[in-house]
């Protein structure tokens, strides 16, 4: 089974070569990365005090996991500002989102998952506790962190049943579970889970995402320059944007569902091509975030478009209802964005591996669309001031109650940090 698991590692490699040959940017940011990691490692690392201060590392898969990791390396700087902090990402969107990011003292994309070149970045870096966030399991950095008796922790991590380390022919991932020290997951379902199969040692924290979003909705930036375009009137916001989505909110606007709503799309992937198709959608009535603070006149808008990065969860403060992208795609994106203000989330189908839109299905302060008249219905229920209310208290409370994984991930990271 290493075997194999060896040869997909290569074929994967394979693929995003054949990828960036074809022109792909994504595959190309992959292979450069990664091109000289050692050289560069070495250098970069000469800059830090590897002898005098502890290191810690954190590995990221992508964006999404960042966030969940993020609170944690935050407070790992803010009560032990004496620690390197390192942190890899495995994916583009990851690093060359967060590549500046100020709370690490050296971010790089991580090698391939080898034997060598998890021995060789281990030597490298020495550090003293590693925490991988969610979903990543590479074998070789594991085998190698328990080979040096580093502890290797595992942070908002959910399992299910249906992942290959609980099927009959998955008993050689399941038994690379036995290399993790300590698991943090995010619900007592993944923790029965992994008990039954053996694996004791696991402590339910819950989702690092609600502290992140939680801490960020209490000390949110306002964008005093807009009041003129949302002046008080509902504000219906599309997040993270695809096709369908957008599908979606220009049958709304035609079908005059929105005609007393200020409306925001923000696309999951900003392009110009992109937003030129919105403006030519709509002429004359839309504008650019970035343009902001030089439109004459907001009141006569009517759709904002979004067009930077990290500004989205902010803005979610003005809204009263949002339609999340992803849910007919890869899966639904951070709806604990916008709950975390009150908003009731819609999203399309795609949603089963998030247990925050579960619950919040649940309490009618979320809901599944799959065709558009799915949409509608939602709509005219919301319309009822009442139920928007109840849905929206529901969403706030949901994830205040929800807080709280953070410290307890960070006491089992510092205790390792502090073991000699």
């Amino acid at each position: 089974m290493k075997l194999l698991y060896n040869v997909t590692v290569r074929a994967y490699r394979a693929a995003i070569s054949a990828a960036a040959i074809a022109g792909k940017e994504k595959a190309q940011q992959w292979l450069a990365g990664r091109e000289n990691w050692r050289s560069k490692l070495k250098a970069d690392l000469s800059k830090l005090d590897l002898t005098n201060k502890k290191t810690i590392w954190f590995h990221c898969a992508s964006l999404g996991e960042f966030e969940q990791g993020r609170p944690l390396i935050e407070s790992v700087r803010k009560e032990s500002p004496d620690v390197n902090i390192v942190l890899t990402f495995f994916s583009p969107s990851g690093y060359e989102n967060k590549k500046n990011y100020s709370h690490a003292d050296l971010i790089l994309y991580l090698p391939l998952d080898t034997r060598k070149n998890a021995r060789d970045f281990l030597d490298l870096i020495k550090p003293k506790v590693a925490v991988f966030v969610k979903y990543e399991f590479w074998y070789h950095y594991m085998r190698a962190l328990n080979d040096r008796d580093i502890p290797l922790i595992l942070a908002s991590a959910i399992f299910r049943d249906e992942q290959l380390f609980f099927k009959s022919y998955g008993k050689w991932y399941l038994k690379s579970l036995q290399l993790v020290d300590q698991f943090y997951v995010q619900s007592d379902k993944s923790k029965e889970l992994l008990t039954s199969h053996g694996i004791k040692n696991v402590e339910v924290s819950g989702d690092t995402r609600f502290d992140r979003v939680w801490q960020l909705s209490q000390k949110v930036k306002t964008f005093n320059e807009l009041d003129p375009f949302f002046e008080d009137q509902k504000v219906f916001i599309a997040g993270s944007s695809w096709e369908k989505e957008d599908e979606f909110t220009e049958k709304l606007i035609d079908d005059g569902l929105l005609n007393d709503f200020k409306i925001v799309i923000a696309p999951h992937e900003i392009t110009e091509s992109k937003i030129k198709g919105y403006e030519k959608k709509w002429p004359g009535q839309t504008f650019r975030f970035t343009n902001r603070k030089t439109v004459k006149d907001l009141r006569d808008k009517k759709i904002m478009i979004v067009d930077t990065i990290g500004h989205l969860s902010s803005l979610y403060q003005y809204a009263t209802i949002a339609l999340i992208g992803g849910g007919f795609t890869t899966g639904i994106h951070n709806i604990l964005e916008a709950a975390t203000y009150g908003v009731p989330t819609i999203f399309g189908p795609n949603n089963e591996r998030f247990q925050e839109a579960q619950d919040l299905m649940k309490q009618e302060a979320a809901f599944e669309v799959k065709i558009y008249s799915d949409l509608t219905k939602v709509f005219n229920k919301m319309s009822d001031e009442e139920k928007l209310a109840n849905a929206s208290e529901k969403s706030r409370k949901y994830v205040s109650q929800n807080t709280g994984a953070v410290d307890i991930i960070y006491a089992g990271i510092k205790k390792k940090l502090l073991a000699e």
